[in-house]
């Protein structure tokens, strides 16, 4: 029997959760609104309530709400014209704008423009992207056949045509070439199995996908979305095979509200605005990034209106806003957590000869030495003497995130009450260390990521604590995150390390545990434990939104257990925001500068 699957208004499957209930299982389904309904109620976790289906040719009929959106985005103001330049500091990454070889480029936000929008508040897609909308069939073999149908009219830049099925396929399957980079590189080559025969582009404005196996449609969605700067943003087949990609990483071609200007490799990145942009015309002419990687350079621009937005940390909050600039909130931005290196057990060249790895990682002495060090973190002062308030206290990592970080300030879908905060008790985290074998704790490596905001200083206050309250010798290095340590990461050659890291993107445990917690079949994990290749193999492939829930509980409730690694805060992200902008509302839990195309001027 084939089951025909129908997503009603703005809202992908996983979203429903988030919503109240508007019927039971006669219930008519509600038509595609207008307009964005009013604000939803979240639902407890332990009530999850129906998603909304049609299954066509059956009787069934599954209903609930649709999205509403988090907030009222203008659409495009013919009336309204672009004006003036904004000058900000944001991560350039690689300076790199082909997809596949992308990694943390701010710029890709604006020049690039993605496939659905998406709705912060209830997690899930919206169809204010390119896809006018997004239709699937599940067949007997389990496979899904999907119709993304696009908006007529969606302009390239400098006259290279309108987005076609034929770009955004071209798109998808770039990323099979050698070398590519792009961490969202499987969710692509799970969509379409890898295969570009599994895509049907003859129609302009649909593109037909048969996707072999079944996979979690939100975090499928999610890479579809503005929610993850390496995400899918169609380019113009034909530009690419007119000029090559040589000529394209200079000079890049996409249907965002901003186009590429100019660049100065290592200094500077220009980006105009696209006047007749179809989803929204934007406030300034311009955005003109800089790379400015010294804090107090950065600070003092911001100061001196050199710059008109940028991120800092707490500590420097009062001094900025002494000298007249705005303060602007993202929470939960940033998770910095201490992760226990070498914990591949499955790695044929797996070193079982340290404290916290040992023959048996997930019991025994192994376990109680990452819970002597986790009980040895005064998290509390961390959060006050680094943060200045400015975030949360730390429980699991990997985006579980806390019992007040869900809609209105309660808990998340996924949350268990028996989550509490560590204790900070040193006398007992020595006597857990000395049972387990090593009284006064022993020697050991930790590395801090350059260029980071917080990863520094937290890394230094927690390897001063082990050494104060525990004993232990902690070797200090301070080193950028490539080459070396992520190469460390992607041969499991960290045995012997710990290494604080900023994890993000902040989203939902399915995200980022079973994309870097992680599973034996990623490319970059931070573990390879097996409860995380487990359950995420199960939750990758879930389309029922509660049982999506229930599996992230597992994944927790694992982590809770195992101390695999140490959850330190979780950071809201503070930008500082000069006079020259009059109104900005940054992306939801992100520390870069996202949303930039509404910023309006003064």
């Amino acid at each position: 029997m084939r089951l025909k699957m129908r997503m009603i208004g703005l809202v992908g499957i996983v979203a429903a959760l988030a919503l109240a209930a508007c019927g039971g299982d006669d219930a008519t389904p509600m038509p595609r609104p207008t307009a964005a309904p009013p604000a939803a109620t979240a639902i407890p976790a332990d009530t999850p309530e129906p998603v909304t289906i049609i299954i066509a040719g059956t009787p069934m009929v599954v209903t609930a709400t649709p999205s509403p959106k988090s907030t009222p985005w203008p659409t495009a103001v013919a009336t309204r014209k672009p004006t003036g330049t904004m000058n900000v500091v944001d991560n350039l990454g690689t300076e790199q704008y082909l997809m596949r070889l992308s990694t943390t480029e701010t710029p890709l936000w604006y020049i690039g423009e993605s496939l659905v929008w998406w709705d912060w508040e209830a997690d899930g897609p919206t169809d204010e992207g390119i896809l006018e909308s997004w239709d699937f069939t599940e067949n007997a073999d389990g496979s899904l056949d999907w119709e993304l149908v696009i908006k007529p009219g969606i302009k390239f830049h400098q006259g290279w045509g309108e987005v076609t099925s034929t770009d955004i396929k071209f798109t998808f399957t770039d990323h099979l070439k050698e070398g590519t980079v792009n961490g969202n590189r499987r969710h692509y080559s799970n969509f379409y199995g890898g295969d570009p025969k599994n895509m049907d582009d003859s129609d302009p404005l649909v593109l037909k996908v048969h996707q072999l196996e079944k996979f979690n449609i939100i975090e499928t969605f999610r890479t579809f979305s503005p929610e993850d700067r390496r995400g899918i943003r169609p380019y113009p087949k034909a530009y690419i095979d007119a000029v090559g990609e040589d000529e394209f990483a200079q000079k890049p071609i996409f249907a965002g509200p901003y186009e590429f200007n100019s660049a100065q490799r290592g200094y500077d990145v220009s980006i105009t605005a696209v006047d007749d942009h179809y989803r929204v015309t934007p406030g300034f002419q311009e955005i003109h990034f800089f790379k400015v990687l010294d804090l107090a350079t950065k600070i003092a621009m911001l100061r001196t209106g050199q710059i008109d937005a940028g991120v800092l940390p707490g500590r420097l909050v009062r001094e900025v806003e002494a000298a007249g600039v705005k303060i602007l909130v993202s929470k939960n931005a940033v998770e910095p957590f201490v992760q226990f290196g070498g914990l591949f057990p499955d790695n044929p060249n797996y070193d079982p000869d340290h404290p916290w790895t040992t023959e048996t990682p997930l019991e025994g002495s192994a376990v109680e030495v990452r819970k002597a060090l986790n009980y040895a973190i005064d998290r509390q002062a961390i959060l006050d003497k680094i943060l200045f308030g400015f975030g949360e206290i730390g429980i699991i990592p990997f985006s579980f995130l806390s019992a007040t970080a869900g809609p209105g300030g309660g808990p998340p879908l996924w949350w268990n009450d028996a989550w509490k905060p560590h204790p900070f008790d040193p006398v007992l985290a020595r006597q857990i260390l000395k049972d387990a074998g090593h009284e006064g704790c022993f020697e050991f490596n930790q590395w801090h990521i350059a260029g980071q905001v917080y990863g520094p200083d937290v890394g230094e206050a927690v390897a001063g604590m082990w050494e104060e309250h525990l004993g232990c010798t902690v070797n200090r290095r301070l080193g950028e995150y490539r080459p070396t340590l992520r190469g460390m990461l992607i041969d499991q050659t960290t045995h012997g390390w710990t290494y604080l890291f900023q994890g993000s993107p902040i989203a939902r445990p399915q995200r980022y545990a079973c994309l870097h917690g992680g599973p034996t079949y990623q490319v970059i994990m931070h573990s390879t434990l097996p409860f995380f290749t487990d359950i995420c193999n199960i939750s990758d492939r879930t389309l029922d939104p509660a049982e999506l829930v229930k599996l992230e509980r597992q994944i927790g409730d694992a982590q809770y257990k195992a101390h695999n690694a140490a959850a330190v805060v979780s950071v809201h992200s503070l930008i500082g925001v000069g006079a020259k902008i009059g109104a900005y509302d940054p992306m939801p839990k992100k520390t870069g500068l996202g949303r930039l195309e509404y910023a309006l001027p003064s």
